[in-house]
């Protein structure tokens, strides 16, 4: 009697433990799975919470065009970038920092492309798989515009182009990775282009190269560059990009020496390749704990 009650505490132990293993791989995103159509999130229901795709005011220009008169350039790295949790429908998410590079947001990231307009919390998930996100404020120059779009989709497919209202004035571009920026008051080829070879892909799901499931206002689809899965940024791009600025720029120092430095590894690699790391041993503790518990069941029921 006794070895049969041990039997079925065993066993629930044993299924309590595969149950841990299961959900803490889901967990990492709150416990909602990415990129599966459901009442959480279908791509289409709800999409109002984030921005009313009857209104145009969120892409439409309500001044002149934007001509800033100082150059300025802006780029900066979060030390440790916020957990890109999913969040379900009907609750909304906000953001402090803006544009945000990380942190909560849809479960269904979208279709890579060119759009009307594509609300943060959508091209945030695209981030977290290593995407390249240009915003351009709706009265930047045209033409400034069709430079910097012209660099993107020349560097990679994993990408999404969407006006931005929330761009500072000053600086109307930006370029989005995964926990990092670059803001910039007009277009400069051999910055834009550092910033896509440097930072493109190196994101927690970087390898993860399919469309998403949201295609709302989708105007261009993103077309293929060096292969499916962007193996060479910027094929086409000319290769001189460690000069003395450009180091500067996107270490965020600048420096006037040594041009050929070469510029520190992303530290959302380095954060990433450690919490790897770190889910690989708890997983291997936690396959070890169950095949101890597995095997002294058996012990038991053979001695039964």
């Amino acid at each position: 009697m006794a070895l049969s009650v041990m039997g079925m505490m065993l066993q629930v132990v044993v299924v309590a433990v595969v149950m841990v293993c299961v959900c803490g791989k889901k967990g990492d995103h709150g416990g909602v799975a990415m990129g599966v159509l459901s009442p959480c999130d279908d791509a289409k229901t709800n999409i109002e919470i984030d921005w009313d795709p009857q209104s145009s005011a969120e892409y439409t220009c309500d001044s002149d065009t934007l001509s800033p008169n100082v150059p300025k350039i802006q780029s900066s790295c979060m030390e440790e970038p916020d957990e890109g949790i999913h969040v379900c429908y009907p609750h909304a998410i906000n953001y402090t920092d803006i544009p945000p590079t990380s942190g909560r947001h849809r479960p269904n990231w979208p279709v890579y492309g060119e759009y009307t307009y594509v609300p943060q919390q959508r091209w945030l998930h695209s981030l977290e798989h290593g995407a390249i996100v240009m915003l351009y404020h709706p009265c930047a120059d045209p033409q400034q515009v069709e430079t910097l779009r012209n660099i993107v989709t020349g560097c990679l497919r994993k990408h999404i182009i969407t006006p931005y209202k929330l761009l500072p004035e000053e600086m109307p571009f930006a370029l989005l990775t995964w926990g990092c920026k670059l803001l910039m008051s007009s277009v400069t080829t051999s910055v834009a282009t550092n910033f896509i070879k440097s930072r493109a892909l190196q994101a927690p799901e970087g390898q993860v190269a399919g469309d998403g499931e949201y295609n709302t206002s989708l105007t261009v689809p993103a077309q293929t560059v060096s292969d499916y899965k962007d193996s060479v940024i910027c094929p086409g791009q000319a290769s001189n990009t460690q000069t003395a600025d450009m180091a500067g720029i996107l270490s965020g120092q600048h420096r006037d020496s040594n041009p050929l430095a070469s510029e520190p590894e992303n530290p959302i690699v380095i954060q990433s390749r450690k919490r790897r790391q770190q889910l690989d041993a708890e997983t291997e503790k936690l396959d070890r704990n169950v095949k101890r518990l597995i095997e002294a069941y058996r012990r038991l029921v053979s001695v039964k």
